[in-house]
C-alpha cells in the first residue's frame, strides 16, 4: 500500500427504538436501545481482529456517540466530535413514521428515496437535500484526513442516510444508494495527496435498501 493510502472504516450506530419503529430520526438525539448496545459492544471485537484504530471520528448525536465510544475506550483512544458528520436533517419529518410522511408530503418523499440524481435536490420542508448532506459529509471527512495524516487507521461513526451518501461520493455512482444496517462497517482507502477514494466494500454486517429502514 502507498504511503498515502489511510485506510478508513466507516460505521454506523447501533439500533435505537425508533429505527426499530422506522421512526424518522433525523437530528432528534435518540438514544441506543438494548439490542443497539449490545450490537455495539461487538464492534471492538471485530477491530481486535483485522485492524486496531489510531483515532475514532463520531457525530455528536448520542446513539453515534455511544458506538464510538466502545471502540474508543476499547483501544484507550480520543474521541473527537465532528458536526458534518450528524445524520440528514428531515425538517418537518422528523419523529414521523413511514405512512405519515407518505400521506402528507407523499411526491417528496419518493423523490426523497430514489437513487437517481435527478432528485438530488429534494427536501422535506426545513430539512436538508442529499447534495448538502453529501457535501457535508465529503468535505468533514476528507477535511479530516487530509489535516492528521499522521493516523493511518480511521474510524468515522455516523448515520445510515448520511453514511449511505458519503458511499455515493466515494463510489462515484448514484446505483450505489444504499444504507448501513445498524453497526455495519464499510471499508475504503484514502489517498490523501490526490485526494481520491479505492473503495473496498462492507466488511462486517449486512447492508439494505434505504427504502426498509428509517433515517
Amino acid at each position: 500500500m502507498s504511503d498515502n493510502f489511510q485506510r478508513v472504516f466507516f460505521v454506523r450506530h447501533g439500533q435505537t427504538d425508533w429505527n426499530l419503529n422506522k421512526r424518522m430520526q433525523g437530528r432528534a438525539d435518540t438514544e441506543l436501545n438494548e439490542l443497539g448496545k449490545k450490537q455495539a459492544s461487538y464492534l471492538p471485537v471485530f477491530f481486535e481482529k483485522i485492524c486496531v484504530p489510531d483515532v475514532v471520528v463520531s457525530s455528536p448525536l448520542k446513539r453515534a456517540k455511544y458506538t464510538a465510544l466502545q471502540i474508543s475506550n476499547s483501544f484507550d483512544l480520543p474521541i473527537i466530535e465532528k458536526d458534518g458528520l450528524m445524520e440528514v436533517d428531515v425538517g418537518v419529518c422528523q419523529g414521523l413514521v413511514p405512512d405519515e410522511a407518505e400521506k402528507k408530503y407523499h411526491n417528496i418523499r419518493a423523490a426523497f428515496l430514489e437513487d437517481n440524481p435527478i432528485y438530488d435536490s429534494y427536501r422535506y420542508e426545513n430539512g436538508e437535500d442529499k447534495i448538502e448532506v453529501r457535501s457535508r459529509m465529503s468535505n468533514e471527512v476528507e477535511g479530516f484526513l487530509s489535516s492528521n495524516t499522521q493516523y493511518n487507521n480511521i474510524v468515522f461513526v455516523s448515520h445510515g442516510f448520511a453514511l449511505s451518501q458519503m458511499l455515493i461520493h466515494i463510489n462515484k455512482k448514484w446505483d450505489f444508494y444504499k444504507k448501513f444496517s445498524n453497526c455495519a462497517i464499510y471499508e475504503a482507502l484514502y489517498d490523501y495527496k490526490e485526494n481520491t477514494w479505492t473503495p473496498i466494500g462492507f466488511i462486517y454486517g449486512e447492508h439494505v435498501d434505504v427504502k426498509e429502514i428509517s433515517v
